[in-house]
This record gives structure tokens, sequence and C-alpha cells, in this order.
């Protein structure tokens, strides 16, 4: 595994926690955005990165309520960022890229 392709000859597995981490944190905006309800300052921003992520379109996950959001999940699923394997900025740069498959 390199830094530079942590998934390197398995993409597979790469693909899947990617669209396991974009479930993930869909669920998450979601449930954020009815505990907040409709007056919540991020909604609208927030209503935005939903419809990207369901689309699988490219996008930004940027900011610190939707960074933190992004890192309880990827730790969920066992990757953390600053862990020297690059599987974080893998995952994070697939998401936000816009992955179509």
């Amino acid at each position: 595994m390199s830094k530079e392709n942590p998934f390197l000859g398995d993409e597979e597995t790469e693909k899947q926690l990617t669209n396991q981490a974009r479930e993930n944190l869909i669920r998450g905006l979601e449930e954020a955005r009815e505990f907040y309800g409709p007056d919540w300052v991020n909604r609208e921003n927030t209503d935005e990165l939903l419809e990207d992520l369901r689309q699988r379109k490219s996008t930004t996950i940027g900011g610190p309520f939707f960074s933190e959001h992004l890192d309880g999940v990827l730790c969920d699923l066992g990757i953390k960022s600053g862990d020297g394997t690059g599987r974080y900025e893998a995952i994070r740069k697939r998401l936000e890229k816009g992955d179509t498959e």
C-alpha cells in the first residue's frame, strides 16, 4: 500500500468504503437537518451538499461542521485522518470528485 494510492490493487474495497461513507454521511446530515429544524443557519448548505452527494456530483466537503461529520463517519469505518495510510484522504477525494460508480 502506497501513500499515493493506498488502495493499490484493491479498488473494490475503496469503492465499497466510499459508498458506505457516502451513505453514512447522507444519513448523518439528514438527521442533523431534522434536529436543527427549518431555521438552522446551515440548512441551505446542507441541502446543497446532500443533493450533490445523492447525485454523486463533484462537491466540496468544507467548513468545520461538514468536515467533523465526515471525520466521524470515516472514524466509524476505522479510517482516521493523519494515520499515515492515506486512506482518509483517498476516500475524501473520491467523495468530493463525485464518484459515479
